[in-house]
């Protein structure tokens, strides 16, 4: 459960489509729908999620290059910012972070 503003919501996987969907906890008798494909995402029975699907869902909304960073993609920067051709770069905040802000 996160809080924003003054308002409870919970993150809620839809189990036809799996998209994430931020629910206002004041919602949930409501049996709210999924923004994506518009079925209920609340049901009368458990549902299964394995954590890497879910991570990958949660990691292509959130992120805009809509994947996780690979550690090669790091390292490649780190080789860039040692090498003589970045010799001219001082005292700069690279982040590497598939373009959040």
């Amino acid at each position: 459960m996160t809080t924003t503003d003054t308002r409870a919501t919970a993150t809620v996987a839809c189990p036809f489509c799996e998209t994430l969907n931020r629910v206002d906890m004041a919602r949930m008798a409501d049996r709210p729908k999924c923004a994506n494909c518009g079925r209920p995402i609340l049901l009368d029975r458990p549902v299964a999620i394995s954590d890497a699907a879910f991570d990958a869902k949660q990691i292509a909304q959130l992120v805009p290059v809509q994947r996780a960073g690979t550690a090669d993609e790091v390292a490649a920067l780190v080789g860039f910012l040692a090498s003589p051709e970045a010799g001219y770069i001082t005292g700069q905040v690279i982040s590497i972070n598939g373009g959040m802000a």
